[in-house]
C-alpha cells in the first residue's frame, strides 16, 4: 500500500477514539444512577467484614468449639455481626466499639464441609457476608497424618472457648414490645425482634414475673424475662429503679353521686378470648406434623374499635399476620376464619411455642393494654423409629 492510501488513516483514528472515550463517558453516567430498584442510594455504604480466623481449609474435631473472629468497619456504626452456618443463623454479637472486632462461637456438630458466613449490620443497612470453609472431622479421626486419633492439624490440648461476658438477653420472639417501664401499662418504645441482645443494665421483680432493663441503640427501656434468655456475667447485675407508673393515683374519696340516664361509653378494649390448640406434638415417621389452633379475638370494651391487625410468631420464627375490622362491642372475630395450620419438623425445638399480639402496632387507643398477648408453650417429641425389615432366603 503506497503511502499516499495509507494517510485518511492517521486523520480517522483520532475520531474514532474520541467517539469510544465519549460512550465510554456516558456508559458510567448511567451506571452511576442507582435507579429506583436499587436497593441502597449511592451515599450509603454497606458495612463490611474481615475474617481474622479461623483460615481457609482449617481442620476442627466434631464436638469442638469453633472460634470466628472477625473486624467489621463501616461509615455508620455497626450495630450487630451475625453468624450463619451452612446459611443457617447461629448468633449473633455487637462488636468492639474501639477495635471493631468480634468473636462467635460454633460447635462443631457434624463431619464434612462447613460454610461460615459473618455479616454485618448498621440498624437496617446490611452488608454483604464474608464466607471462610472450614472441615470437620470424626472425633476418632487420624486426621492428615493417618495415625493417632488426633487430627495432626490441631494440637492436642482444645482451642480455648473465647467468652462474651457482657450480660445481655437474647430475643427469642418476633417483635418484642420494648417499653419504658416493668409492665403492660407503660408505653411502648418499639419492637425488639427475634436474635437482638440488647444489654442488661438491672431488673424488677413484678407480679407477672421479671422484667429486665435493658439498652438497645442508645435507648434504655424493660422487656419481659421470660421471652429472652439471659447471656454472659450477670452476678453485678443489680434491682434497677422502677419508674413511676403512668396510671394516675387516685386522688380523694370520690363522692356518691345519683346516676344519671346517660353514661360515656368506654374506650374499645380488645383480647383474646380463645387460644386453644394442642401443646405436646410427636412428629411422624417423615419428621413433621401439623396442629391446628383456633384463635379469636374480641372487644370487651364500649364502644366500636378501628381496623387492626394481629401478629403471631409461630415455632419456625416466622410472624404471620392478619387484618381484623372494626369490631362492636362484645363482637368475636376468629382469625384465620379456618383455624391457623401449624407445621412443625425436626428443626422445631422441643421447647417453643407460639405467641399472639393483638394490635401489634398499636393503632387502636384501648381503656386497657395489657391483655393484649397471650402464648401457648408446647413440646415436640421426634417421630417413631422406623424398622427396615430383613430380607428372608426363600428355601425350597
Amino acid at each position: 500500500m503506497s503511502r499516499k492510501s495509507q494517510k485518511p488513516l492517521f486523520h480517522i483514528v483520532p475520531v474514532v477514539v474520541l467517539i469510544l472515550l465519549a460512550g465510554l463517558a456516558c456508559n458510567l453516567q448511567v451506571g452511576g444512577d442507582n435507579g429506583p430498584n436499587s436497593p441502597l442510594p449511592t451515599t450509603v455504604q454497606r458495612p463490611t467484614v474481615e475474617i481474622l480466623e479461623p483460615t481457609e481449609g482449617a481442620s476442627f474435631r466434631e464436638g469442638q468449639d469453633v472460634s470466628v473472629r472477625a473486624r467489621v468497619t463501616g461509615a455508620l456504626p455497626v450495630t450487630q455481626v451475625e453468624l450463619l452456618v451452612n446459611g443457617i443463623r447461629i448468633s449473633s454479637q455487637v462488636p468492639n466499639s474501639a477495635t471493631g472486632e468480634v468473636t462467635l462461637i460454633y460447635k462443631a456438630q457434624q463431619p464434612g464441609t462447613v460454610i461460615l458466613s459473618v455479616q454485618a449490620s448498621s440498624n437496617t443497612i446490611a452488608g454483604l457476608p464474608v464466607q471462610r470453609t472450614i472441615i470437620v472431622l470424626p472425633e476418632l479421626s487420624p486426621g492428615q497424618g493417618g495415625t493417632g486419633v488426633t487430627p495432626q492439624s490441631q494440637p492436642t490440648s482444645a482451642i480455648p472457648t473465647v467468652y462474651n461476658p457482657q450480660c445481655r438477653a437474647r430475643v427469642n420472639e418476633s417483635n418484642l414490645r420494648f417499653r419504658t417501664g416493668p409492665g403492660t401499662n407503660y408505653d411502648i418504645i418499639g419492637n425488639l425482634s427475634a436474635g437482638n441482645e440488647p444489654l442488661i443494665t438491672g431488673y424488677a421483680d413484678r407480679t407477672d414475673g421479671r422484667w429486665w432493663q435493658v439498652s438497645w441503640q442508645s435507648r434504655t427501656g424493660w422487656i419481659r424475662s421470660d421471652f429472652a434468655t439471659q447471656l454472659g456475667e450477670c452476678s453485678n447485675i443489680r434491682p434497677a429503679v422502677v419508674p413511676a407508673s403512668p396510671t394516675p393515683a387516685a386522688t380523694g374519696t370520690p363522692q356518691i353521686t345519683q346516676a344519671v340516664a346517660t353514661t360515656t361509653p368506654t374506650l374499645p378494649d380488645l383480647t383474646l378470648s380463645m387460644f386453644e390448640g394442642v401443646t405436646n406434638i410427636q412428629l411422624g415417621p417423615d419428621g413433621t406434623a401439623q396442629a391446628t389452633y383456633i384463635i379469636r379475638v374480641k372487644n370487651v370494651g364500649g364502644v366500636l374499635s378501628g381496623q387492626f391487625r394481629i401478629a403471631i410468631a409461630q415455632p419456625n420464627g416466622q410472624t404471620v399476620t392478619y387484618d381484623v375490622p372494626g369490631l362492636n362491642p362484645n363482637q368475636e372475630f376468629q382469625v384465620p376464619s379456618s383455624g391457623l395450620t401449624v407445621t412443625f419438623n425436626s428443626s422445631t425445638p422441643t421447647q417453643t411455642q407460639i405467641l399472639v399480639t393483638v394490635d401489634d402496632q398499636n393503632t387502636i387507643v384501648e381503656s386497657n393494654e395489657n391483655n393484649n398477648q397471650a402464648y401457648k408453650s408446647i413440646t415436640v417429641s421426634p417421630g417413631p423409629a422406623t424398622n427396615t425389615p430383613q430380607a428372608t432366603i426363600a428355601t425350597g
